[in-house]
Order: structure tokens, then sequence, then C-alpha cells
């Protein structure tokens, strides 16, 4: 425990619909406030319009930490996707 810095943090995220060309990233310098805020809200959008999120150790790390901030900001929880956890796959597939 004496080698933990500061707690978990949401830095940034990046998605891109299958099929689409365009990338959406967000980032905030700060973990709070209207910047922050928005990049929350931001992904929350994109998760609740996706039918599936592909992502590396987001079922174990970054989707809990965004239901947090989702649940902070009064958003209720994103209607239900289907979760594709790359480190899961990989996991099952290779040593």
């Amino acid at each position: 425990m004496d080698q933990i810095l500061e707690p978990t943090s949401l830095l940034c995220f990046s998605a891109k619909w299958h099929g689409e060309p365009e990338m959406f990233y967000h980032r905030s310098q700060k973990q709070s406030g209207p910047a922050f805020d928005k990049m929350v809200r931001a992904a929350y959008k994109l998760i609740s319009t996706a039918d599936a999120v592909c992502h590396f150790n987001g079922n174990s790390f970054d989707l809990p930490r965004l239901n947090t901030e989702f649940i902070r900001l009064g958003l209720t929880p994103p209607p239900p996707h289907h979760s594709i956890d790359l480190k899961v796959v990989a996991a099952k597939k290779f040593g």
C-alpha cells in the first residue's frame, strides 16, 4: 500500500464505431470540474448507444470506474451492452 502515490483516476478515453473512420478522443487534465464532467458524459453517451463495447481489462477496471462517475453525475446506469474484454479473450486463447 505504501507504493500507491495517488488513487485511481480517469484520465481519458477513445472510442470508434465499427465501420466508421472517425475516432473519438476525450481527456481531462483534472479529476473534477466542468471538463471532467463533460468527458464522463461523452463516455456515457457513447456507451449508452453502443450494442457492444470492446476494451482491454475494461470489465475489471474501466467500466466500474465509469459507472462510479456516472452515478456521481446523477446519471442512470447505461443500458445493457455486450462487453468484449480483450484481456479475457487473450487469457482464454494464450498462455
